[in-house]
């Protein structure tokens, strides 16, 4: 799960224009954008390059449309785009190296194309920029997650707990470093602050309860996966004939 809304304080501004028609494009782009009009908001982000000036905004509009929109259920799909909205980040960053939201992105579309290196540098560059936004933290500390730096996951979400205690996402990731590293009363805390924050997530359930398994704690465990079919999961029949008969 893509969680872009927990930079939602990176956002992309518009300053003085140089050009009347390629601001309307950019502002048309973004509009675009927001109605998930993603091939109109690429025509209109094209059309603002060849006006200039501005290239920083309108690569990265460009690149969100390959992002934000996947018409196809493909992995392999969702992986190509994201692979080919980094020429356009590195160009947009290129325009603008002082424009945080691109290294935001950037470290996204590596993240999710499988560069976990690229992305932990990406991420490390937004935390030093937005030292305050406990996004960027997230993402480098899921970044880390990904790598197999599970000591690291867990000093950096941590820190993204410190700023924002509120964020579910960021004590679930934390609680499967501490299970990776075999913390398991630590995954358990973890897990259950994330699930007073967002009761919905029927991965948390699943995730509890196989971490329940790991302590011998059956019943605790049979109770998350209960709790997870009732909630939809596809997953937990499967955990209650082998564990709850």
């Amino acid at each position: 799960m893509r969680l872009v809304i927990l930079l939602l304080a990176l956002t992309v501004t518009f300053g003085c224009a140089k050009e009347k028609d390629r601001v309307n494009y950019l502002r048309q782009g973004y509009k675009l954008l927001d109605k998930d009009k993603f091939q109109e908001a690429e025509t209109a982000f094209t059309n603002a390059l060849e006006y200039g000036y501005d290239y920083n905004k309108a690569y990265i509009g460009l690149s969100l449309t390959m992002t934000r929109s996947f018409p196809e259920d493909s992995a392999a799909y969702y992986v190509q785009n994201f692979k080919d909205a980094i020429p356009l980040l590195d160009n947009a960053i290129e325009a603008d190296p002082n424009n945080p939201y691109g290294y935001a992105l950037r470290g996204e579309a590596k993240l999710y194309s499988y560069d976990y290196k690229g992305a932990i540098r990406d991420y490390e560059k937004l935390v030093t920029m937005a030292p305050a936004n406990p996004g960027g933290f997230f993402f480098l500390g899921k970044a880390k997650f990904e790598s197999g730096d599970f000591q690291g996951a867990i000093n950096t979400l941590s820190y993204a707990i410190g700023l924002d205690s509120t964020l579910s996402q960021s004590f679930y990731m934390r609680a499967q470093a501490n299970d990776s590293l075999g913390n398991y009363n630590e995954a358990i805390s973890d897990y259950n602050f994330s699930t007073r924050l967002d009761s919905g997530n029927t991965e948390v359930f699943i995730n509890r309860g196989k971490t329940f398994l790991q302590l011998n704690e059956n019943v605790s465990a049979c109770s998350n996966f209960t709790t997870a079919k009732q909630l939809g999961s596809e997953s937990a029949d499967a955990l209650l004939q082998d564990h709850c008969k």
